[in-house]
C-alpha cells in the first residue's frame, strides 16, 4: 500500500512538472511573441506621432521666419541697423 502511494505521488509530481513546463513554453512562444508585436506597433505609432509634431514645429518656424523676413520694419533694421519701436 505504501509503495502504491509513493508511485502515485511521483506520478503527480512528474505531471505537475510537465504541466508547468508546457505552460511556461506556451506562454513564452505564443504570448511573448504577441507582446513584442504589440510593443513594436506601439513604437511605430509613437514614432509617426512624434514625426508629425516635429514637422508641424518646423513648418511653423519656417512660416514665422518667412513672415519676419517680409516685414518692412525688419528690412529697414537690416539696412540701417537702427532699432525701431515697430520692430
Amino acid at each position: 500500500m505504501k509503495n502504491s502511494k509513493l508511485k502515485l505521488f511521483i506520478i503527480f509530481v512528474v505531471f505537475a512538472v510537465v504541466l508547468s513546463i508546457v505552460t511556461i513554453l506556451t506562454e513564452k512562444f505564443f504570448f511573448g511573441n504577441h507582446a513584442q508585436k504589440v510593443a513594436l506597433n506601439n513604437a511605430i505609432y509613437k514614432t509617426q506621432e512624434r514625426e508629425a509634431v516635429f514637422k508641424e514645429f518646423l513648418n511653423q518656424s519656417k512660416n514665422t521666419l518667412h513672415s519676419l523676413r517680409e516685414l518692412n520694419s525688419f528690412k529697414k533694421y537690416l539696412d540701417n541697423h537702427t532699432y525701431n519701436s515697430d520692430l
